[in-house]
């Protein structure tokens, strides 16, 4: 099949549903969920045949994973958890990696029940498979320096065997593992991620980026320029446009491929457990550009006629703030925009 088959599928059938009584809005429901669903298939087909596009892949994936959760595909949303876990750490994406496997890990309680195999992982029990996906993750976010995420994780395994395995060299090891992490954090150095909003403009893109807005987490040390050129590796018909404007219509209904690139500010949250106290600045530095799901982009531009004896006495900011449903880190690295205010 293709996006033809999937508009005519919606077509001829969704009538048919909306003229029924029988079937009614039950029916009306089924048809935009399975066209939601070739769609997801088609784009996680195309990008499978290019294996250039890992990024694009992880995407689909992603997407997948969330509409099977929607509809309680049990099954099916494991397997992508796992799908994705396994192709974040073939590219070294070790924070995404974790936060994924913990997707599952979080779902299962300490109990006895028996969970299925899935890709490494064999038939055992709940408890058992939640212990070493927590140590699987645990490995993945020491890997990718990201000590804050790995803490709870040990508390919530120290107390597991302390009050209900009693077992204590466990104990012990993962303690000193906690107290590795909170050495880390004030000893060891992190390099701030930077972050950029891009735009996939025109009808060459996927279904699932055609015409959106993303935020972009860099990967570390990368910069605006050698962002643009991983994309435009990606995606080497593109033209990068330069204006900072919204594209017109005529952009977005074009069969080509526009993309819109420019860097972003994180909007670090307010901690509470921060407040009216001294914090040392290793460890409100990684809050400055993480657990963060707001960004700020800021146009200068003249208003009125631009005085040239003074171009600061015309020279105003236009401010629009981003927001993203999830946080970064996250189980990928960009997300799409779910709001923007602009000032």
């Amino acid at each position: 099949g293709d996006e033809a088959y999937r508009d005519l599928f919606h077509e001829i059938l969704m009538p048919s549903c909306q003229k029924d009584n029988q079937i009614g809005e039950a029916g009306c429901v089924f048809i935009d969920s399975v066209s939601r669903l070739i769609g997801l298939l088609l784009d996680y087909r195309n990008v499978q045949e290019d294996s250039t596009h890992r990024g694009q892949r992880m995407g689909c994936m992603l997407n997948l994973l969330n509409f099977y959760k929607e509809i309680e595909k049990e099954e099916l949303y494991i397997r992508y958890i796992y799908k994705l876990a396994e192709l974040h750490e073939r590219d070294a994406n070790f924070t995404e990696a974790g936060l994924t496997l913990l997707l599952h890990g979080n779902t299962l309680e300490w109990s006895t029940d028996l969970v299925p195999a899935e890709g490494k992982y064999q038939v055992q029990m709940a408890k058992h498979r939640k212990e070493q996906l927590y140590h699987d993750a645990i490995t993945l976010l020491d890997q990718g320096k990201t000590w804050e995420s790995g803490i709870p994780l040990c508390k919530e395994l120290a107390n597991v065997y302390e009050t209900q395995m009693f077992d204590y060299k466990k104990l012990s090891d993962i303690l000193r593992r906690q107290a590795d992490f909170y050495q880390k954090i004030i000893t060891e150095l992190r390099v701030e991620n930077e972050y950029f909003v891009v735009g996939y403009f025109g009808k060459g893109f996927p279904l699932f980026l055609r015409n959106k807005v993303f935020i972009h987490r860099g990967q570390p040390y990368e910069r605006l320029q050698s962002f643009i050129k991983r994309l435009t590796d990606e995606f080497p018909s593109a033209q990068v446009l330069m204006s900072a404007e919204a594209p017109d219509n005529e952009v977005k209904n074009s069969n080509g491929l526009h993309l819109q690139v420019r860097k972003v500010l994180p909007i670090p949250e307010e901690r509470s457990e921060f407040k009216g106290l001294q914090i040392p600045d290793k460890i409100t530095e990684y809050y400055k550009t993480n657990v963060v799901s707001k960004f700020r982009y800021d146009r200068p531009f003249h208003k009125g006629k631009k005085d040239k004896e003074c171009e600061f006495a015309t020279l105003w900011i236009e401010r629009t703030t981003f927001t993203i449903s999830s946080s970064f880190p996250g189980v990928i690295s960009w997300f799409e925009i779910c709001n923007n205010e602009m000032k």
